[in-house]
């Protein structure tokens, strides 16, 4: 979400006017080849839509409202509803820092063949340290 400056996009049928520069046009093309959807349909400044919402699917804002615009400014503000769908976890390690064995710790850090221990990827090193 952000305030955009393409004033001759027409966001209701995904088009330009024959009268906008290159940048729009491209700006356009790039929203349609990310397969973007925009949402806001109607004027936030003046007559032109300008503060967009884009999200990956349809379905993930709702409830657009155009409210007042906030103290000098001259666009109006955005009030919608995301959907955001995602699912708790929680770790079943539970580390007890105040009884921890720190002498026991330092001693196998400097004891560890770190140049054999770090090969591999980023992500195989990082699932070896987190034994």
């Amino acid at each position: 979400m952000a305030d955009f400056n393409y004033p001759g996009i027409d966001w209701s049928l995904n088009s330009t006017s024959t009268f906008v520069n290159s940048g729009t046009a491209d700006f356009l093309q790039t929203v349609d080849d990310c397969f973007l959807v925009q949402h806001v349909l109607d004027p936030t400044r003046g007559d032109a839509v300008l503060d967009l919402i884009f999200t990956k699917g349809p379905d993930l804002v709702s409830d657009i409202k155009i409210l007042h615009p906030l103290g000098n400014s001259d666009h109006n503000m955005l009030l919608f509803t995301v959907h955001l769908e995602c699912e708790l976890t929680t770790s079943k390690k539970i580390r007890d820092y105040k009884n921890g064995d720190y002498d026991k710790i330092q001693s196998i850090l400097k004891d560890m063949d770190w140049e054999s221990f770090m090969t591999g990827t980023t992500n195989e090193s990082w699932i070896r340290f987190d034994c």
